[in-house]
Order: structure tokens, then C-alpha cells, then sequence
């Protein structure tokens, strides 16, 4: 689904959720108690003649008690799919992102989003998409700060990327050994030549004008 229409789509139904007044307060209940409002609330929803309105109902009732269950009892795919992503979102379960079956790109998401939250790399194993996969795990590696994250990006740009931000963070100019494009690969000599102030790493610059610019940089 297009992000705008994603994004105009929840605005959407929280403000009807919010119009509607169909919100629910479990203040400090016991679980007993809570269970016994939730049935009832269920059964209020159920109730509810207008199939979006009923939808509204479940998606706001899921998404409060943070229950995928409540989420299978709504209709519309979009809507099912979205309070999913909510729910795994809130509870930091990944494996609630594998009832999203008709969006990718949102099953994705669900999964990059969990595993943000958790720092966890091997929940993007799930990332369908390669593009979404590597991003995930460069995020991941960033957040860790754990460069050996990097080795689990397959495209080679990104993993060159991704090893040049950590020279950025870590000061350590051996990991631009690592890059294989010549262009990151210099520039990244030119980074760690300029932070450890040692003219002798522009010698390691393929390209001539960028290894004498690194050389008039350090001296500076």
C-alpha cells in the first residue's frame, strides 16, 4: 500500500475512533476484571449493525489491549492488517507480523519495527524484501554499535556504507580495508587520515586528486 494512503487511512480511523467515542478505559482492574470488560466490550462491538464501525470498534479494542486476537475479528483487510502491525508493534512480538499476508511491504515493516525495538539482528532474518533486509541490519549494526553486523548485508554498497559510518564512529581507519567500491574505500581513508592526522593513510587513495586533497586536509 502507498505510505500516504497508509498514513491517511489510520488518521482516519483513529479520528472516528476518537468521534465515536468508542475508546476503552481499564484504569487499575484486575486482570479478572479486565477480561470480563474486555468480553463485554467484544460483545459491544459484536453487536454494532455497520460493518467499518464495527471494524473501528475491534481495531481500537485490539490495539488498547494489545491483543491480536481482538484483531482477527475485524473485516477489512487494510484495517486487519494495520491493527496487527499495531499490536506487534506495542507487545514487541515479531511473530504477530506473520498474520500480515497481503502487504509485504507492511509484513516488513512489522518485522523491521519489532526488531528496532529489541535490537535484535536475527529478527530480520523475517525482511522479505533485500533492500528492506540490509537496511534492517544496518540499523541494527548502528544501534549496537557492533560493526560485525555489517557482514550480514548482501548488497555490497550498503555494506560498503555501512562499514564506512563505523570509521565515522568508532575513529577506526582499518575497517575501510574492508569496503570493496574504490570510491567509498577512499573516502573513507580520506575520514580516518583527517581524524588520525597521519598523512601516511592518503597513500593507501586510489584516486590522485582525492589522495592529494586528503594530504593538504591533514596538514591543515
Amino acid at each position: 500500500m502507498n505510505p500516504k494512503i497508509l498514513l491517511i487511512t489510520l488518521f482516519a480511523i483513529v479520528g472516528i475512533v476518537i468521534m465515536s467515542g468508542c475508546t476503552f478505559h481499564f484504569g487499575g482492574d484486575s486482570e479478572k476484571q479486565k477480561e470480563r470488560l474486555t468480553d463485554t466490550f467484544i460483545k459491544s462491538c459484536d453487536s454494532m449493525q455497520d460493518q467499518h464501525a464495527r471494524d473501528v470498534c475491534y481495531y481500537s479494542l485490539a490495539v488498547d489491549r494489545k491483543s491480536a486476537s481482538i484483531c482477527d475479528r475485524i473485516q477489512n483487510i487494510t484495517g486487519k492488517e494495520m491493527c496487527y502491525y499495531e499490536v506487534a508493534a506495542q507487545t514487541h512480538n515479531y511473530s504477530i507480523c506473520d498474520n500480515i499476508q497481503q502487504d509485504q511491504k507492511g509484513k516488513d515493516i512489522c518485522y523491521y519495527t519489532v526488531a528496532i525495538v529489541e535490537k535484535d539482528k536475527t529478527i530480520c532474518d523475517n525482511v522479505q524484501r533485500q533492500y528492506a533486509k540490509d537496511f534492517c541490519y544496518y540499523s541494527i549494526a548502528v544501534g549496537l554499535k557492533d560493526k560485525s553486523i555489517c557482514d550480514n548485508i548482501q548488497e555490497q554498497h550498503d555494506k560498503d556504507f555501512c562499514y564506512y559510518v563505523f570509521v565515522n564512529l568508532t575513529k577506526a581507519g582499518s575497517i575501510c580495508d574492508n569496503i570493496q567500491s574504490p570510491h567509498i574505500k577512499d573516502d573513507c581513508y580520506v575520514v580516518a587520515a583527517v581524524d588520525a592526522k597521519k598523512p601516511s593513510i592518503c597513500d593507501k587513495i586510489q584516486n590522485q586528486n582525492t589522495k592529494d586533497g586528503c594530504k593538504q586536509r591533514v596538514a591543515q
